[in-house]
């Protein structure tokens, strides 16, 4: 929630100082509630939001088919940010959704072979790919935890945290959470990487090359500039994209990017179940920022029963006080519970 003012003042910087023709291009968290506050507060203000998880996704799927130019992969997904499902997976015209579903099931998890060779590295600490190590081989196994009971979609990863929250409860740590491990490995590598050059002005390639993740927001920069049209997963006002959610629920669906922006690719109506959670997930993050935007400790109450990650109103009210309690100078709540407003 601490993100949503910041963001307006970026904006309204924005506008104060770049040319009419301007585009922000948003690519931090909470990208849904960030950019709901963004709809409600600068309606029209020229930015894209985009997530990097599902192009994560895809170069996992890409090296478990063995696939080398996965710029030549393209995919249909619906859903929110962080919430979302691949329905179709095609590469050079090949449909490999029951290719990678077989491998799925094959292996019980979404790595590619290569990395399985060694599962004791893929649990510990240490050298090698962080989105396969430590927490994050669980996310992975997760995919196939959910593929067993919801066979005809690629979930993504975040959906494990919604879908499984009791299995990966148990195999987490207060006292070692995944911000530290950010903290031990990107984080740790970049501050290493910046003093290194600050020392002797060499820069280590690989702190500072950010892979697939740079490559989208700047591939995402020359289809602006450029008129390309190139396909991407965008997070935009839905308005009919996917005709059973409401017109203006902030949904990740691709789109066509040229030079006016998303050109958003409509949908048929998404299933009942993918639906009934969207609509879930979307009331809590309308409630968060409405709470936000109107100082109402009420409304981010309200707003936490209505995500599967808490289950009761009574496991949510220390989550809703404690936020306000130290967000309060910023987002300036006016209905505190005696006991928030010390």
């Amino acid at each position: 929630m601490r993100t949503i003012f910041p963001m307006i003042k970026v904006i309204d910087d924005v506008e104060k100082y770049a040319k009419p023709s301007y585009w922000i291009l948003f690519y931090s968290n909470p990208a849904s509630i960030v950019s709901e506050a963004c709809r409600k507060l600068r309606p029209n203000a020229r930015i894209i939001n985009i997530c990097d998880m599902p192009i994560a996704i895809i170069d996992v799927v890409a090296a478990a088919m063995g696939i080398k130019d996965k710029k030549n992969i393209v995919y249909d997904c619906y859903g929110l940010n962080h919430f979302g499902w691949f329905t179709s997976i095609e590469y050079k015209g090949e449909d490999l959704m029951p290719k990678l579903r077989d491998y799925i099931m094959e292996h019980e998890i979404l790595l590619p072979a290569a990395y399985l060779a060694d599962k004791k590295a893929l649990t510990g600490s240490g050298e090698g790919n962080r989105h396969t190590k430590d927490s994050w081989y669980y996310v992975w196994k997760g995919v196939y935890e959910i593929m067993k009971n919801f066979p005809d979609t690629l979930p993504n990863t975040y959906l494990n945290y919604y879908l499984q929250q009791k299995e990966f409860v148990e195999h987490s740590s207060a006292d070692h959470t995944r911000a530290n491990e950010v903290m031990e490995t990107r984080e740790k590598n970049l501050f290493d990487g910046i003093d290194k050059y600050l020392a002797t002005g060499e820069i280590t390639e690989d702190v500072f090359y950010a892979g697939s993740h740079g490559d989208w927001i700047a591939d995402l920069a020359i289809a602006l500039k450029n008129d390309t049209k190139a396909r991407f997963l965008v997070i935009t006002e839905n308005r009919g994209a996917l005709p059973n959610m409401p017109y203006d629920a902030m949904v990740e669906v691709p789109a066509y990017i040229g030079k006016k922006g998303p050109e958003v690719i409509a949908q048929d109506n998404i299933p009942l179940f993918q639906q009934g959670l969207m609509m879930q997930q979307l009331n809590c993050e309308k409630l968060l920022v409405e709470g936000c935007i109107e100082g109402s400790y009420q409304k981010v109450l309200e707003a936490f029963p209505h995500g599967k990650l808490i289950v009761s109103p009574g496991a949510a009210s220390p989550f809703a006080l404690r936020a306000p309690v130290q967000l309060a100078g910023t987002l300036g709540l006016t209905d505190l519970p005696p006991e928030g407003r010390s």
